[in-house]
């Protein structure tokens, strides 16, 4: 919803500024959503550190493609994190992004950092991946029900980088 705002600078009336204010900050204290970005937040950052898990540790045919490809992912992984945290914090939360955070929040099935072998790695990504994703579209739904277009459009982005990845991941398997 946008708003004119007028304001007077050296005793003089400056020309009315639009004040932007998303209609989700009246609405948020009134349902999960900070819940919701949190629970994305947190996968995105288990995803993150089990595919930087797989680049340390994958071991077996096709290593360097993978060792690259799990790299590169990760990092898109964090820098979706800080999107998404920065949500968090503009809609008036506190992101959970601390290791027992997101411990707590995550829903996404245990990862066993004990298989080294590529394949097994890629096995546990993918599972890992499409639980992630399975929680987005009812969160997207939900921002679009309180006309928060913007963070909707935040989790549409992060379900297409999910897609993509996985797309990549499953290529490998």
């Amino acid at each position: 919803m946008t708003t004119l705002h007028t304001t007077k600078q050296n005793g003089q009336t400056i020309a009315p500024q639009p004040v932007l204010r998303s209609a989700a900050t009246d609405k948020v204290k009134n349902w999960d959503a900070i819940e919701t970005l949190n629970l994305n937040l947190a996968h995105v950052i288990d995803l993150r550190a089990r595919t930087k898990q797989s680049y340390w540790s994958a071991k077996g045919g096709n290593f360097y493609g993978l060792h690259k490809m799990f790299d590169d992912f990760s990092d898109e992984l964090d820098a979706m994190a800080d999107e998404i945290a920065a949500r968090v914090m503009i809609l008036g939360g506190v992101p959970a992004w601390t290791p027992q955070a997101v411990a707590a929040t995550s829903k996404l099935p245990l990862y066993d950092s004990k298989f080294v072998q590529a394949n097994q790695q890629i096995e546990q990504l993918v599972m890992s991946y499409r639980e992630a994703s399975r929680h987005l579209l009812p969160a997207m739904h939900k921002f679009l029900e309180i006309d928060d277009h913007v963070t909707a459009g935040i989790l549409t982005g992060y379900a297409k980088l999910l897609d993509e990845q996985l797309t990549f991941i499953e290529a490998h398997g």
